[in-house]
C-alpha cells in the first residue's frame, strides 16, 4: 500500500507499530473524546507510535482542538474531517 489508514486510538497503535520498519504514511481518525484522553505512564508511551503519523484526522473541529492539548499528540499534524 501506499497509504495506509486506521480509525480509532487503539488500531490506530498497533497499525503505527507495524508500519515501523516501512516507510509507509499512516493516517488515524479519532471520533471521539475516548480516542484523545488517554492517561498514565503506558498511553503516554502510545503516544509515541503516533509521531510517525502523517495526519491525525478528527471529526470535528472541537475534538481537533481538544486533541492539540493533550501532552505528546502532534498538533501540527491534527486537521478536523466532518463525518
Amino acid at each position: 500500500p501506499t497509504l495506509v489508514h486506521a480509525h480509532s486510538f487503539d488500531s490506530g497503535l498497533y497499525t503505527a507499530l507495524a508500519l515501523l520498519p516501512t516507510r509507509i504514511p499512516l493516517v488515524v481518525t479519532f471520533h471521539g473524546v475516548s480516542d484523545i484522553e488517554r492517561r498514565g505512564w503506558r498511553n503516554r508511551l502510545k503516544w509515541l507510535a503516533y509521531r510517525r503519523t502523517r495526519r491525525i484526522a478528527c471529526v470535528s473541529h472541537a475534538l481537533a482542538q481538544r486533541a492539540a492539548t493533550v501532552d505528546g499528540v502532534p498538533a501540527a499534524r491534527l486537521r478536523a474531517v466532518h463525518n
